[in-house]
């Protein structure tokens, strides 16, 4: 399977739409469908994190590894660590090892859940080394509103081995208890491309806080 783009162009209105749209088709056509397993993960997962109005039960950190797929992956995402905002007016976090290093013309998705259905209501789009969007979702590939720039931070940079987001909730939704991040990097390896998921394709972490204190 092979997908070529380009996504170091200036921040325009067009484009960045454009940027989206492709990232969207990217993630729908790579993606597999979820399987058993990880459904059952996804439902314990659901019930481990209870509600998203229980927020008293729910953690504000949250730990998500690989599961083993590096001997057949030429970058791999190995480790995703969600982390509540510590207090209101301070922003969530979610770094994703990718120990081989992120590479030229990769790019990266946060989908971001804040309710109990199965689909993202927030995305953030971002090539390696390069610019980013924030989207309310209609779903896991139609994008919305744009978000402001102000509301969150994507960094990846090429060779690095982390990527990382960086986000207010209350951008979100002013009423936001909680969220779970389902992330999907799209690699680069000369023109053929590849895509690894965490914690699965299409599931989301368990949840965190939205704001621990």
């Amino acid at each position: 399977m092979t997908y070529r783009t380009a996504l170091t162009t200036p921040l325009a209105t067009g484009l960045a739409t454009a940027l989206a749209t492709a990232l969207a088709a990217v993630a729908l056509v790579l993606a597999p469908a979820p399987s058993a397993s990880a459904q059952a993960s996804a439902q314990a997962g659901a019930q481990a994190g209870a509600q998203p109005d229980a927020r008293a039960a729910l953690p504000t950190k949250r730990l998500v590894n690989d599961r083993g797929d590096r001997d057949t992956q030429v970058v791999d995402a190995t480790r995703m660590i969600v982390r509540s905002a510590p207090e209101q007016g301070r922003r969530a976090t979610v770094s994703v090892a990718v120990p081989d290093g992120l590479v030229a013309g990769s790019q990266v998705v946060f989908h971001i859940n804040t309710d109990t259905d199965a689909t993202p209501e927030i995305a953030y789009f971002g090539a390696v080394s390069s610019e980013f969007r924030g989207y309310r979702m209609k779903s896991w590939t139609a994008t919305g509103a744009e978000l402001p720039l102000t509301c969150g931070r994507l960094n990846a940079a090429i060779d690095g081995t982390q990527a990382r987001l960086a986000f207010n909730p209350l951008c979100i939704n002013r009423g936001v208890r909680s969220f779970g991040v389902s992330f999907h990097l799209v690699a680069a390896s000369g023109e053929a491309t590849q895509d690894d998921w965490l914690p699965a394709p299409r599931i989301f972490s368990g949840r965190v806080r939205a704001i621990a204190a």
